[in-house]
């Protein structure tokens, strides 16, 4: 979105630009045909034209993007063809300019002006768009020393645009000239830049050398435009002596008529790299099959494409079935049979012709036999037999063509049986991100905040998925509940235990109950949904910003940190509390006791699971405890919570000294406003 309003931009500033100046030459005219003296003074056209010059070459320049292997033909084509309607419509325009001129009148004498103005904006954007893609073009996959070259003669090119500030007359001819050949040189070094055409096909570049003939064409019109119509020619400095304009047309030129002569030189051997580029194509297809089928497939038709065969099968070690094509099975079963009796093992390369073979039919076609061993890793795949109709056809250049062939295949075959040996853990491990997706959305990130407190909560699991969890509700206007807790154990089973407790938790949250019926009922809950092996440790808050109160209840649950503002003090919030679903009767609210205590501004709750306090040092396996905690969050209490989150789960790291967590840490923060 800012990159296309930044185009915008650009593309304003430019039209806006040559439009003032078109205006102002044709005031500074008008003003001439009735004997007065305008004076418009030279740095401001030759400022607005250094803008329109900037400007849409800025906006080109962001519109322009080559793809890693990019269509080059399009690239060239398109340079062609915005060359071509510009130079069409200059023609016509010029022709019109034409007529007019031999009307002598105050009007005609201003349309000449207009269309001259025009027609010049025309040829500027044209070598603009030529120099940027063929800037495309030689930086594509080159050095980083071109990269700098490059650099260095676009800054120095746009320089010289300060040369127009100043009047032709004040410049010394000898150092235009000094600039030019510099230019001239940088353009000839950077030309040689050319390896994009070697991804061009035979056809792409013949049409290349019409489409690169006719952009040398254009910019020999386009340059021929400066020296026509010199009473028009007062927009700003003497054009045709521009350091700039010389210097951008040559660059354009040398470039195009470079990448012809380079592109005429390799049309005899197109041919050849296109047949390399297809086998490389084929062998890729070859690693890329997503079945086991479609590489014994692709396997064959390579043989029979880049190898030249006429007939071939695939014979697997595993199986006795052949996989033929242009060959019927009968015909190669008995072909293998004949091999077989005359010798072959299955090991190493082999040549027969019907001489060596026994048990022939009199009338057999093939002349040519070759069986070539797929082998990776010692281990013998299967093997794959070429025929030929011809004598002698499998000479050393195609077996070593085979051979590349061959271990590519081998590798093939090799992928799809460790494949296979591991399928069952992919759809494991399938269903395992499945339920990582599910756990995601029941526990999606924690962000509440408004006039009376903020709460940010967030959580990290080391398995796919895990059995911490944390849920937010607002129950009236100014009463919200909290819940943070633990499911026992790891891995699916937790997750389903705790996507349990979270429909508990909403089911009960609705009533508005107090803290400590709230636990009873979500252990009978949990007695009900849970298998007897199964508990769940949990803090439940209820939040009234009207009374500035809170109501907690303790279920077995790591006890939560209270930070008071005004006195800084920072001590636990412990009480009794037994953990959901360890007892399963009437008697459980008996083990449970509510708190209470008032907040105020500035004054935070940091809750937690004890993946954070359990964690253990990667050195002398000691736990990250109680007191390093209340350190860390008296050392960050005055930053904001996504501060303190973030920095927490570094701590965590730097302790552990691991680049995994080693069981789920979850935190709930909240602080008041």
């Amino acid at each position: 979105m800012k990159d296309s309003y930044v185009k915008r931009v650009y593309a304003f500033a430019g039209m806006i630009s040559w439009v003032v100046l078109a205006l102002l030459i044709l005031s500074d005219h008008v003003f001439d045909l009735y004997h007065y003296n305008l004076n418009i003074p030279l740095y401001v056209k030759a400022l607005l034209l250094n803008t329109f010059i900037v400007s849409m070459y800025l906006f080109i320049e962001r519109k322009e993007d080559i793809r890693e292997g990019g269509d080059f033909y399009n690239i060239i084509w398109s340079v062609f063809f915005i060359g071509l309607v510009c130079a069409i419509f200059s023609i016509l325009l010029t022709q019109v300019m034409r007529g007019l001129n031999e009307v002598h009148t105050k009007a005609t004498l201003l349309w000449l002006h207009l269309l001259y103005i025009i027609e010049l904006g025309m040829m500027i954007v044209f070598l603009l768009i030529a120099f940027v893609r063929w800037k495309k073009l030689i930086l594509y996959l080159n050095s980083r020393f071109i990269s700098l070259l490059w650099r260095i003669f676009e800054v120095g090119l746009f320089c010289s645009l300060v040369l127009h500030f100043f009047d032709y007359q004040q410049i010394p001819l000898f150092f235009n000239q000094v600039l030019e050949v510099i230019f001239f040189a940088f353009s000839l070094f950077l030309s040689v830049n050319l390896s994009w055409i070697a991804f061009l096909s035979l056809r792409q570049k013949i049409i290349s050398l019409l489409l690169l003939a006719g952009t040398v064409l254009f910019l020999v019109y386009f340059y021929n435009l400066f020296k026509e119509y010199p009473e028009l020619r007062t927009i700003s400095v003497n054009l045709p002596n521009s350091t700039f304009f010389a210097s951008i047309t040559i660059f354009v030129g040398t470039y195009s008529i470079f990448s012809i002569l380079v592109m005429l030189f390799n049309i005899p051997t197109s041919s050849v790299f296109e047949k390399k580029f297809a086998e490389i194509s084929d062998f890729r297809k070859l690693i890329e099959g997503k079945t086991a089928r479609q590489v014994y497939d692709t396997m064959l038709e390579i043989a029979i494409k880049n190898l030249k065969s006429d007939a071939a099968w695939l014979e697997l070690d595993d199986s006795n079935s052949l996989i033929c094509i242009q060959i019927e099975d009968g015909s190669a079963r008995q072909i293998r049979s004949s091999m077989e009796k005359s010798g072959y093992n299955h090991h190493g390369y082999k040549k027969f012709n019907p001489d060596s073979l026994i048990g022939l039919p009199e009338n057999f076609e093939y002349r040519s036999i070759l069986a070539v061993p797929l082998v990776s890793n010692s281990k013998h795949l299967a093997t794959l037999v070429l025929l030929k109709y011809e004598n002698n056809a499998f000479d050393n250049v195609v077996t070593n063509l085979i051979s590349t062939y061959a271990a590519q295949a081998s590798i093939a075959l090799d992928n799809f049986r460790l494949i296979s040996e591991a399928v069952e853990g992919e759809r494991f491990k399938t269903e395992l991100l499945t339920a990582k997706k599910v756990q995601q959305r029941l526990l999606s990130k924690l962000a509440f905040r408004n006039d009376r407190m903020e709460i940010l909560a967030t959580s990290l699991s080391p398995e796919e998925v895990g059995g911490d969890f944390y849920d937010f509700f607002q129950i009236s206007e100014h009463k919200y509940a909290v819940v943070i807790g633990d499911v026992s154990g790891k891995g699916t089973v937790a997750a389903f235990n705790m996507a349990q407790m979270k429909g508990i938790f909403h089911a009960l949250v609705q009533l508005d109950l107090p803290p400590e019926l709230f636990l009873k009922y979500a252990n009978d809950a949990v007695a009900r949904c849970l298998e007897k092996s199964a508990f769940i440790t949990l803090i439940y808050i209820v939040i009234d910003t009207r009374l500035h109160k809170i109501n907690y209840v303790r279920a077995g649950h790591c006890p939560p940190l209270y930070l008071e503002n005004a006195s800084k003090e920072i001590k636990y919030m412990d009480s009794k509390g037994l953990g959901l679903g360890i007892m399963r009767n009437k008697n459980y609210k008996n083990y449970i006791n509510a708190e209470a205590l008032h907040f105020k501004s500035g004054d935070m709750i940091f809750l937690y699971t004890d993946g954070i306090v359990e964690a253990k040092s990667g050195e002398n396996n000691e736990e990250f405890g109680y007191e390093l905690l209340k350190s860390f969050v008296i050392e960050h209490n005055k930053a904001n919570l996504e501060v303190i989150a973030d920095k927490l789960v570094q701590k965590i790291y730097q302790f552990t000294k691991h680049d995994s967590l080693q069981d789920d840490c979850t935190v709930l923060l909240i602080k008041f406003s």
